[in-house]
């Protein structure tokens, strides 16, 4: 019925204060036959709380911090609760689930994006910047809902859009495109940046590029889609590869001049 925090160092899970300083310990009321569930979120944020639903409100989303969900329910009638730990323990019983297990799972999609030349002779370009343009960035996590066991996230009722940095250079440490890639990992090219964004239908993409002469040139816009045209899904991570093919430069192979067209004989006295 309340909000605890949680510290988690490589798989240990340490019970917090609500200010997620001092540790604490928590027990079940010694007489209580109430059954209790258990949900967890990441990260931390503010939390709304009614008689039927809990929801946590993530603002300013910005792609590079996960939004996880979990919870965890007896599948007997009687837990967990005080009484139903001192039947098993008496009974000698092995229940696998005797404690809460959380498990989480993404609410975000992922996109892995890759950047590779093209398999042409030409002089590589550099990509700067690689945008997600007008991603929602206010959503509302429902943790727990008395209609609804499964965790949902939506967008919030200004969900606010801006766009989302995949990758953007600094100094001149900008984005070398790898060689054309041979085989195995070196196919999907160099690993550009990934971020969690809110699950859409499409995402539009905008790049700026650099050429050998460090002008710099706005790619072409573009529209992602799932192979299937299906909504990209929470939990699922999309290997996205940007092929650059780069500038050709102008040669001339041959330069010739027509002859003369005979206009005839002018004569005049």
């Amino acid at each position: 019925n309340g909000c605890i925090v949680a510290a988690v160092s490589k798989g240990s899970v340490t019970l917090k204060d609500a200010k997620g300083e001092k540790e604490e310990t928590y027990y079940y009321p010694f007489d209580s036959k109430k059954s209790f569930s258990f949900y967890a979120c990441y990260p931390k944020a503010s939390v709304t709380k009614t008689r039927n639903k809990v929801t946590v409100n993530y603002t300013d989303v910005t792609g590079s911090t996960d939004i996880l969900a979990g919870s965890a329910v007896s599948k007997y009638a009687d837990g967990y609760n005080a009484k139903y730990y001192r039947q098993h323990l008496k009974d000698g019983d092995k229940i696998e689930d005797l404690h809460p297990t959380l498990t989480l799972e993404h609410k975000l999609t992922k996109l892995d994006f890759y950047v590779k030349k093209g398999d042409e002779d030409t002089e590589e370009l550099k990509v700067k910047n690689i945008t997600i343009e007008s991603v929602p960035t206010n959503l509302v996590l429902t943790l727990a809902d008395k209609n609804n066991s499964a965790s949902t996230l939506t967008t919030a009722s200004n969900p606010s859009t801006k766009d989302i940095t995949v990758f953007k250079s600094t100094g001149n440490d900008d984005l070398l495109i790898p060689p054309f890639p041979g085989q195995g990992e070196e196919q999907k090219g160099k690993l550009a940046g990934a971020v969690a964004v809110y699950p859409s239908d499409y995402y539009k993409i905008s790049m700026e590029l650099v050429d050998p002469k460090n002008e710099s040139h706005e790619g072409n816009a573009i529209t992602l889609y799932t192979n299937d045209k299906l909504p990209f899904a929470a939990g699922t991570c999309y290997q996205v590869v940007l092929t650059i093919y780069g500038m050709r430069q102008v040669k001339i192979s041959n330069v010739s001049v027509k002859d003369w067209v005979p206009g005839g004989s002018i004569e005049e006295e």
